[in-house]
């Protein structure tokens, strides 16, 4: 009560990794309408595919869900971005939409942690 809901969105090419995510201990976290998959096919852990080939297939659905999450706050002061440095969703896609988010939300301070 009185309290901040962050927004926040789940992104992943794996549909089994929001399954996992989805049960257990921070099953409240994220719900169906802020889950973002990028498809079928994933980038195979290379960053061109996720910046790219699918990325560049897949980014409005991601731009869209980062926009629904923005435009549902009071205020945007910044981006909290938790992400892998590795493989194609990791690094090509969250590069990608990165590059987006900075394009479109100048004044946001972006603080990005690595997920080893």
């Amino acid at each position: 009560e009185g309290g901040r809901d962050p927004g926040r969105f789940f992104l992943t090419w794996d549909r089994q990794q929001w399954t996992k995510s989805g049960r257990g201990e921070y099953s409240g976290l994220f719900g169906e309408d802020q889950f973002v998959s990028g498809g079928l096919e994933d980038t195979g852990g290379n960053f061109a595919r996720g910046n790219v080939t699918l990325g560049e297939e897949h980014r409005d659905a991601a731009v869209d869900a980062i926009k629904q999450q923005v435009e549902g706050c009071d205020s945007q002061p910044g981006f909290l971005v938790f992400n892998s440095w590795g493989g194609g969703t990791g690094s090509g896609y969250t590069s990608l939409l990165l590059e987006h988010v900075r394009m479109s939300y100048r004044k946001a301070t972006i603080v990005q942690f690595a997920v080893l």
